[in-house]
């Protein structure tokens, strides 16, 4: 009668290559893991920097006629005289042909935008930071509208520490308003 089983040499020999592929297998699924993280931080900072880049733009570009540093309308920039002013947004007002305004600025690393009626939109939410935000604009010529540039920079946050998952991207346009 023969025994059917196995040996001691077997058994050690099948235990020492599972123990070879398991680390092989675990490191290829934390990779593949990792990879999908990043993937999913790029797309929400693309998402949410188009929006907010699109939103500005097309706003300014089809009803910005002219460029204040205050909400009351007194001080006029980017004109003949003033041919070109910079800041980081918060005293950049847009006022369209009905004599209304509107701002961007950035409020506790978000972009937001205050309308005519008063009322606050945040543009980009709490899952991305939004740093280096400047918008300018610039007298080029008399027969011309002023060209506003925006620049900002989206980061999604970081909390591990790792620099390898860091999720960044910089936008960056010259504008010309039509309503001018």
């Amino acid at each position: 009668m023969e025994k059917k089983a196995y040996t001691l040499i077997e058994m050690v020999v099948v235990i020492a290559v599972i123990g070879l592929i398991l680390p092989v297998l675990f490191n290829i699924i934390f990779v593949i893991v990792n990879q999908q993280i990043k993937v999913m931080r790029l797309s929400e900072v693309k998402r949410q920097g188009d929006f907010a880049f699109n939103s500005m733009e097309n706003v300014i570009r089809n009803y910005g006629y002219k460029i204040y540093s205050d909400i009351g309308l007194t001080d006029e920039q980017c004109t003949i005289s003033s041919p070109s002013y910079s800041n980081n947004g918060s005293n950049f007002y847009v006022r369209d042909k009905f004599i209304s305004t509107f701002q961007f600025y950035t409020e506790s690393n978000r972009i937001a935008s205050l309308g005519a009626d008063l009322k606050m939109t945040y543009l980009t939410n709490n899952n991305v930071d939004i740093s280096d935000f400047v918008i300018s604009c610039q007298w080029i010529s008399n027969y011309s509208s002023p060209l506003i540039t925006i620049s900002f920079k989206v980061t999604y946050p970081n909390t591990s520490g790792r620099t390898d998952e860091t999720a960044s991207m910089t936008y960056q346009t010259s504008i010309r308003p039509r309503g001018n």
